[in-house]
């Protein structure tokens, strides 16, 4: 017996349709975005996501980001990876260090750090087939190799000198220098100096437990005692030998970065905190480096020793948190008119972008690079319209980022263009992309801050309009750099990087110079 016409089906489908359509689109505030990548279009390019289970919403545009993410299969374990003062690399065996004192000219007009190992950190007969992200704070990461019954960590980050490892029990801890002209400058059994092309590294296992050496390899026993450490230090002193063995099992659990603004005194503030666990001796604060942009701008005592890497010098520090402090001056949207030489000129320089507004029928680019450029030029167009006169000009422009940004603001199902799509992995993308901001999270930090600053500009004469789309305004910039460490949408701190103070472009950091910026 037939239950149902064709007819019928057909009505069905079609409302299921719609229902579907429907539920992709998630509204917020007065605006929405869609949960359904548009047709025909690419999302997140990513091979394999190698992260400890746990964490659904993860960091990406970080300097260690290749650690966690291959980018297709182009990279097996990590890029080459430049926490400063050590530059590191993840391979098969473990952990390969080197330093960045010495930046390559390329092309006689730049210059940049290089990998080039002096040491590898392993277990002796670690051969794995991955790295993963076993934790990650706010400037350090660890990794986590695994084979077997053998397992090895290794913790490093943003000015540390020290590579800060843990094995599972019974395990020979191997270091294997790629020179064999080394010298041995202190031997204090458990503790070594070693000399390698005029650098010199320390290397640090437990009270009663001594290094052997074999040719260019040392190897230390571990028994139950599951821990060592490497450091990269500033000369051959015996004194700073010592301060860096005192400091070695310090080991760093967590950093953290709190911030505060003073906008009455326009002063700005950055604090950087560490959580440790000490694993012997009676030291327990942290023995860690500064960049020039910290170190000018902090009242913490400063050690006599210091690090020359391409960022510049960093000097040394002891203690578990410190403080840097700027002026933050006010900045001006604009310039306000100062009696116009010429109000004639600018008002016919502007009925000239008004006209050529009109002669096009608006803006004429699509994607969030070029798109957001031309929001930025006819925002930054408006308040000179205003000064000049030019009200039929000043009206049409704000009426069009209006409506621009509206349309940008609001999804609908099937629709394609001047939309935003949220990806599972917590990431926001505008389409049409461009220079990659689907495929590899590059630059939306500043597609988007045109969005942003037209949105600013449009708030500045509408308070309304601000207030009915202020939560998509947000969105996108927390999809940037979320404030917020819960966040149930995005990471923390996507492109910014609170120890080197800027931002990092690539998702994937999958460039063998370090990340793009």
């Amino acid at each position: 017996m037939k239950l149902f016409s064709t007819q019928t089906l057909l009505i069905v489908l079609l409302f299921l349709c719609i229902f579907l359509g429907k539920a992709q689109i998630v509204p917020f505030g007065n605006g929405s975005y869609t949960t359904q990548l548009p047709s025909g279009e690419a999302g997140p390019v990513v091979f394999e996501s190698y992260f400890k289970p746990g964490k659904s919403i993860l960091p990406t545009n970080d300097w260690w980001s290749s650690l966690g993410f291959r980018f297709l299969q182009h990279n097996t374990y990590s890029e080459p990876m430049f926490p400063q003062p050590l530059i590191v690399k993840a391979e098969a065996i473990g952990l390969g260090v080197g330093d960045g004192s010495k930046p390559n000219i390329v092309n006689n007009n730049q210059f940049q750090a290089t990998y080039s190992p002096d040491v590898f950190i392993k277990l002796e007969g670690l051969n794995t087939n991955e790295t993963r992200v076993e934790d990650y704070t706010d400037w350090m990461v660890k990794a986590h190799w695994k084979n077997g019954n053998q397992e090895l960590w290794a913790n490093f980050g943003h000015g540390s000198p020290y590579i800060y490892c843990e094995t599972t029990n019974n395990q020979i801890a191997r270091l294997s220098f790629t020179n064999t002209n080394i010298t041995i400058e202190h031997n204090q059994g458990n503790a070594l100096c070693i000399g390698i092309n005029g650098k010199y590294y320390g290397i640090f296992a437990p009270s009663g437990v001594n290094w052997v050496q074999y040719a260019n390899d040392f190897a230390a026993s571990l028994g139950t005692k599951n821990y060592f450490s490497v450091a990269l230090l500033p000369n051959n002193n015996l004194n700073t030998f010592t301060t860096f063995k005192n400091h070695a099992f310090v080991y760093i659990t967590n950093s953290v970065f709190t911030w505060d603004y003073n906008e009455q005194n326009a002063k700005t503030s950055g604090t950087f905190t560490f959580a440790t666990s000490v694993k012997e001796g009676n030291e327990n604060r942290v023995l860690t480096t500064l960049f020039p942009h910290q170190w000018k701008h902090t009242s913490a005592t400063l050690q006599n020793f210091e690090y020359s890497t391409v960022r510049g010098k960093m000097k040394g520090f002891v203690g578990n948190n410190f403080t840097v402090n700027y002026t933050a001056m006010p900045m001006l949207p604009y310039i306000l008119e100062q009696n116009l030489d010429n109000p004639n000129r600018t008002y016919t320089l502007v009925d000239r972008e008004y006209q050529t507004l009109l002669n096009q029928n608006g803006f004429n680019r699509t994607d969030t690079y070029w798109h957001g450029k031309e929001l930025n030029r006819y925002a930054q167009l408006l308040p000179l319209a205003e000064q000049c006169g030019h009200t039929v000009a000043f009206n049409y422009i704000l009426n069009l980022l209006k409506t621009d940004l509206q349309n940008w603001f609001t999804a609908s199902p099937g629709e394609k263009g001047k939309l935003f799509y949220y990806d599972p992995m917590g990431v926001l993308i505008g389409y049409p992309a461009s220079f990659n901001t689907n495929t590899e999270l590059n630059d939306m930090h500043f597609h988007y801050s045109y969005f942003v600053m037209a949105a600013a500009t449009i708030a500045r004469y509408d308070k309304n309009w601000a207030n009915q789309w202020k939560d998509m305004v947000e969105l996108l910039i927390r999809n940037c750099n979320s404030w917020m460490r819960n966040d149930d949408k995005f990471p923390f701190l996507r492109y910014f990087d609170p120890y080197q103070g800027h931002n990092w472009a690539n998702g994937w950091a999958l460039f063998g110079d370090g990340n793009n910026m």
